[in-house]
């Protein structure tokens, strides 16, 4: 489906070779040209070693079995086929191509990796909730968010520390910096469930340190002291998502000694003003007031941080006699008929089929575009007539 809506390999993006080695020699040769040659294409979004289009590092070998690719981050080639559909970055790769949100009248500030869907809200990282992705999905007594200022440092330890975790928990922390640094994680204690025979985490925590929307590496105990993780520059470099999980495997009870302790700081980074990282919630406006801030909150929110959903109906933001209901700390309109849209601000009659065709003809050649690449091609070939949905 992505390539049929335009999208190419990943391995054969035009930044490809900051991220991944190719080795051409290895490959055979009638697969190099068409899944592995180097294209032009733009690139809207950082380099997805998890994407449905990332090719196994195998694949096409002389060789069954040998190296065609490795990663540059070998940390991240566990992610290399573990796609089963479409990862958060293939998503906003067809909504950044397709301009799928143009339409929307002021939408949201996503944050923390999140962007603004078709429906004109936001569209969250896995774990990240809220009208603006600034709110943490995890169990209660654990898990929270972190708005780190420069230099500043905090600890965060498995639950239950320093006795044994406990069992079927999920625990999601996200950690901000300000926006010109990057976030060290610092491994002080890790011990956790594991089959050692098949080397295996039975419970772990994951590291989100190259994309808040990518999944991360996940570990499970370290031979190595004060192990050190530090945050790419290629997502949004000062954004650290920790996610433990012991859930999975619940009915796997942990030893006494099995746990983690971890320090999380600032690298870099010039700023002490206390809005950057912003700290203000759902969309709220930070101002300085000595060395503390304030927030202004935007419709809906209240509260020191605008943490609190206010009467998000009282105003009806519903239009054309839609009807609001709260869901949560946000609230969702009831469209009346030939009305759709989050607000209810689309007709109907705006959604429609555009039918196309191609070539039927076996022996005759049809030119194929991408919204990856500048060029096109010819391929031959008997190609289906279908229909495709468009919003205007």
């Amino acid at each position: 489906m992505m390539h049929t809506i335009g999208q190419t390999h990943e391995q054969q993006r035009t930044d490809r070779d900051r991220y991944i080695e190719v080795y051409r020699d290895k490959i055979q040769s009638n697969s190099y040209f068409a899944n592995f040659a180097q294209k032009s294409s733009y690139d809207r979004t950082p380099y997805d070693a998890e994407s449905i289009l990332q090719y196994s590092l195998t694949s096409a070998a002389v060789n069954q079995g040998e190296r065609t690719m490795r990663l540059k981050d070998e940390r991240l080639e566990a992610l290399v086929g573990s796609s089963q559909t479409f990862t958060h970055s293939d998503v906003k790769e067809i909504n950044l191509a397709y301009k799928c949100a143009d339409h929307c009248q002021n939408p949201p500030n996503c944050r923390n990796g999140g962007f603004v869907g078709s429906q004109c809200d936001c569209v969250c990282p896995n774990g990240l909730t809220g009208a603006t992705c600034e709110q943490v999905i995890s169990d209660s007594g654990c898990g929270g968010v972190f708005n780190l200022q420069t230099g500043q440092q905090e600890i965060i330890e498995s639950p239950n520390y320093p006795n044994a975790y406990s069992t079927d928990t999920v625990c999601l922390w996200l950690i901000r910096g300000p926006s010109d640094s990057n976030i060290r994680l610092t491994l002080q204690e890790l011990d956790l469930a594991r089959n050692t025979q098949q080397s295996k985490c039975l419970h772990w925590l994951e590291v989100r340190y190259n994309m808040p929307g990518q999944t991360g590496i996940r570990l499970c105990n370290t031979q190595q002291q004060q192990q050190q993780i530090i945050t790419t520059n290629d997502g949004e470099r000062n954004i650290l998502i920790l996610k433990f999980d012991s859930r999975l495997s619940r009915n796997v009870q942990p030893n006494q000694n099995q746990r983690f302790k971890l320090i999380v700081e600032t690298v870099g980074g010039s700023t002490s003003n206390p809005c950057d990282p912003n700290p203000c919630l759902n969309s709220g406006v930070c101002s300085v007031f000595g060395t503390s801030f304030q927030c202004k909150c935007s419709q809906g929110w209240s509260g020191t941080v605008c943490n609190i959903a206010s009467e998000s109906c009282q105003s009806n933001p519903c239009l054309n006699g839609g009807a609001c209901s709260m869901v949560g700390n946000s609230f969702s309109c009831t469209c009346q008929k030939g009305w759709t849209g989050p607000n209810c601000e689309t007709p109907e009659s705006q959604v429609t089929t555009v039918p196309f065709t191609t070539t039927t003809s076996q022996n005759s050649l049809s030119r194929l575009c991408d919204f990856e690449d500048s060029t096109c091609w010819m391929q031959s070939g008997n190609l289906m007539i279908g229909k495709v949905n468009i919003v205007v």
